[in-house]
């Protein structure tokens, strides 16, 4: 586990609010100068505790929505590094995650349509069939991301996807620039510019209207959580009896702890679910308890995940101008 100073704290937490900000704007945020705020972000990735700064995206605004895949696994280990290889390098894959507990994997999929996800689920179904002892399905309704404030103990702007039922209709160099930005949001319009063959008056010009149309939300940074010893937890709420009032105080209570990171509301066998990043068991413990205390006439059972490998969040790869525009997917 690397130690973290004051300094390293404010820098990665201003990163994850807004990890495209200049390093001008760093700098004169966190009052250092340009050199050792360029230094510092150099060791997180030389050390390997930054793995990517990437733009965070509404795929409601793009037309589509997430699904995601909970997968219990059996089989031999050389089967399931295949089954996680071949995940990774699907096209349809939007995040990719393994967990502790009672599901091994998660993986999402953006799809313009239940029919073109339903082909996907096809797929999976064939490719690893034979190792799939367990398989749930939920839809994403209404994500809220909220910034690591355990870093420096303070709120900041929460970054929600589902806000809108409108969809955005983009360009081809809107796809190319999202999914430049999914992979590096740091890079610089002149480099965007320059793979693009377009011009940075171009690119800057679209990068401003992906952020006025909210289908670009904000920045964020994914961490390599184990070198800065924090356990992720995904607390999944089941068998609960809602209404929007009290989903309403459940939200806010989570919006309210600095050591939950991002609040789902889905379709599907358990409509709550959210992730904590915590120092430890007892810590995460205490959430949960706290969490079930104050919920206790509605929450029945609350069940958990621990993190053992984030495969990362990408721009699906298969997520044409063609697929968006049309509902086409194409094997």
């Amino acid at each position: 586990m690397l130690p973290l100073d004051r300094l390293d704290r404010k820098l990665l937490f201003a990163l994850d609010c807004s990890s495209r900000l200049p390093l001008s704007t760093l700098a004169r945020t966190l009052k250092l100068g340009n050199d050792l705020v360029s230094y510092r972000i150099d060791k997180f990735i030389e050390t390997g505790i930054i793995q990517r700064c990437s733009a965070v995206i509404d795929p409601f605004r793009l037309g589509c929505s997430t699904y995601k895949v909970y997968l219990k696994l059996g089989g031999r280990k050389e089967q399931l590094e295949e089954c996680l290889k071949k995940l990774d390098e699907s096209p349809f894959t939007y995040w990719l995650s393994e967990w502790y507990g009672r599901w091994d994997v998660v993986v999402a999929f953006w799809s313009p349509s239940p029919r073109v996800f339903f082909r996907m689920q096809e797929r999976l179904l064939a490719d690893f069939g034979e190792l799939i002892i367990g398989l749930d399905i939920f839809t994403s309704v209404h994500v809220q991301r909220h910034p690591k404030s355990y870093l420096v103990n303070r709120p900041a702007r929460v970054l929600p996807f589902g806000e809108s039922d409108d969809s955005y209709k983009p360009t081809v160099l809107d796809i190319a620039i999202l999914n430049i930005l999914s992979k590096d949001a740091r890079r610089p319009v002149t480099s965007i510019s320059q793979e693009l063959d377009s011009t940075p008056a171009k690119v800057r010009k679209r990068i401003s209207k992906l952020e006025q149309e909210s289908v670009i939300v904000g920045y964020r940074t994914q961490f390599d959580y184990s070198k800065v010893g924090i356990l992720v937890v995904k607390v999944i709420i089941e068998r609960a009896v809602f209404n929007i009032e009290i989903e309403r105080k459940l939200r806010t209570y989570c919006q309210n702890n600095q050591h939950c990171t991002c609040y789902i509301r889905q379709i599907g066998r358990h409509l709550i679910e959210f992730e904590l990043e915590v120092p430890d068991y007892e810590t995460m413990h205490q959430i949960i308890d706290d969490c079930r205390y104050h919920f206790n006439s509605t929450i029945k059972s609350v069940e958990y995940l621990i993190l053992k490998k984030d495969w990362l969040h990408r721009f699906p790869k298969q997520l044409s101008l063609e697929a968006l525009t049309e509902g086409k997917c194409c094997f």
